[in-house]
């Protein structure tokens, strides 16, 4: 991401969901930066890198978090 803020903001953001949801000794959590054209290529702006946060010790719940970030 450019804005160092928002890139702040969503990392952060991801990794306390990712910790909610984990117990104390299993707060292992994964992140992942994945380029929008990797994700779509038919994505034409807003190039800045997508981030994904995954605790592998936490069970499934059937259930996908998604913070969308305002431009304003």
């Amino acid at each position: 991401m450019r804005n160092p803020k928002a890139r702040l903001v969503v990392l952060l953001t991801a990794v306390a969901v990712a910790l909610a949801a984990a117990t104390p000794s299993t707060a292992a959590v994964v992140l992942h930066e994945v380029l929008p054209e990797i994700a779509d290529p038919d994505i034409t702006q807003a190039f800045e890198e997508h981030l994904a946060a995954i605790d592998p010790s936490a069970p499934p719940s059937g259930q996908l978090f998604v913070f969308l970030a305002g431009t304003g």
